[in-house]
C-alpha cells in the first residue's frame, strides 16, 4: 500500500457508489456479461502493476466455483471497492487484497447479504473496515488499536455467536423454570392428594 491511512467515509460512500453490474450473478453467464473470474483477474492485474501477471497467481474457476452466488457477488463489490488508485501498482498488497477476496470476504458473506454493503451503513463500514485491516491500512486519524476496536465492534460473525449464545441461555433458563413449575405443580399435587 502506497499511503498506510485512508478516509474511512470517502471510502464508504465509494462502495455505495458500486454500479448495479458489479451486483449481477456471474460464474456460469453468457459470453459478454461480468464473469468473477475475469474481474478478480483484472483487478490482481492492476493492483500488481503487471498486466501479463501469470495466470498461475489468479484465482481458478474451480476455486470460485466453491463459493455461492451471494459470496460471489461480494466479491464483485470487492473488486468494485479495491479498483482504486490508492490500491493500484502496488504488488506488496497483492497477496493481502487476494486474501480478502477469497478468504475474509466469502466468510463474511456467509452471514450478510451482498446488499447489505450497500444498504446498511454499519455492514458498509465494516466491509471497509476488513478490507483496510488486510491491507494493512488504518482509516486516517485512527490509532492501530482504535481501528481493531471500531471494526470488533461491528463484527456480525462475533454478534452473531453473542446472539447464539444469549439464546441457549434465555432457552436453559426457560427449561429450568419449566422444570421448577412442573415440580412445584407435582408437589401441590402431592400435598394436595394427602389430604
Amino acid at each position: 500500500m502506497k499511503n498506510n491511512s485512508a478516509d474511512l467515509y470517502t471510502l464508504m460512500n465509494y462502495l455505495k457508489r458500486c454500479p448495479i453490474e458489479f451486483l449481477q450473478p456471474s460464474l456460469h453467464t453468457p459470453p459478454g456479461t461480468l464473469h468473477t473470474n475475469a474481474l478478480v483477474a483484472d483487478l490482481l492485474r492492476k493492483i500488481s502493476g503487471n498486466p501479463l501477471m501469470p495466470a498461475s497467481s489468479l484465482p481458478t474457476q474451480v476455486e470460485l466455483s466453491l463459493f455461492n452466488q451471494n459470496q460471489l457477488i461480494s466479491i464483485h463489490l470487492g473488486c468494485w471497492f479495491f479498483w482504486q488508485e490508492l490500491f493500484f501498482n502496488n504488488p506488496a498488497s497483492l497477496s493481502q487484497v487476494n486474501h480478502f477476496l477469497m478468504k475474509e470476504l466469502p466468510e463474511l458473506s456467509m452471514h450478510v447479504n451482498y446488499q447489505k454493503y450497500i444498504d446498511d451503513d454499519e455492514r458498509t463500514e465494516e466491509f471497509v473496515r476488513l478490507a483496510l485491516r488486510c491491507c494493512s491500512v488504518l482509516p486516517t486519524g485512527e490509532t492501530q488499536q482504535e481501528a481493531a476496536d471500531k471494526l470488533d465492534g461491528l463484527n456480525t460473525v462475533k454478534r452473531l455467536a453473542i446472539l447464539l449464545e444469549t439464546n441457549k441461555k434465555i432457552q436453559r433458563m426457560k427449561a429450568i423454570k419449566k422444570k421448577m413449575e412442573e415440580d412445584q405443580a407435582r408437589e401441590a399435587a402431592n400435598v394436595y392428594g394427602r389430604e
